[in-house]
């Protein structure tokens, strides 16, 4: 049986960048392991790498190559219309980028991977964390 993980945007940010992909490979990495997202994923991470590389923490060499790279990860993608009532639900905890990724782990019973600390306090809403 595969190990179902919901990753969001930190994590993808922080393995496209390369500023700490280690252990991060090592749990997305692991045999058997499926990566989700919502699709908020895309843009979320489009937004911070233009962040980072305006502000010169990415080598030009390597902003390049960024959108390619993003697009090469084996992440499979759910469309927001089947999150809206839970993202809805979550209003008064989470803004709707964050409960998207905690909804989305919650729908397929998955452990939620993600560098932010704060959604990652703010998630124990009944489902596993992981902050590699």
């Amino acid at each position: 049986m595969s190990r179902i993980l919901v990753v969001d945007a930190s994590v993808v940010v922080d393995l496209l960048a390369r500023f700490r992909p280690q252990p991060l490979e090592d749990v997305l990495w692991a045999p058997d392991t499926v990566l989700t997202a919502p699709e908020l994923i895309d843009i979320e991470v489009l937004h911070a790498l233009r962040k980072l590389d305006q502000s010169g923490a990415i080598p030009p060499s390597r902003s390049a190559d960024l959108p390619a790279l993003m697009r090469a990860l084996r992440i499979r993608k759910y469309g927001h219309d089947t999150l809206i009532d839970g993202i809805s639900s979550l209003r008064n905890n989470l803004t709707a980028y964050d409960a998207a990724y905690v909804i989305l782990a919650r729908l397929l019973k998955a452990t939620l991977v993600t560098r932010d600390a704060r959604l990652a306090k703010a998630s124990a809403l009944g489902k596993q964390v992981v902050v590699p």
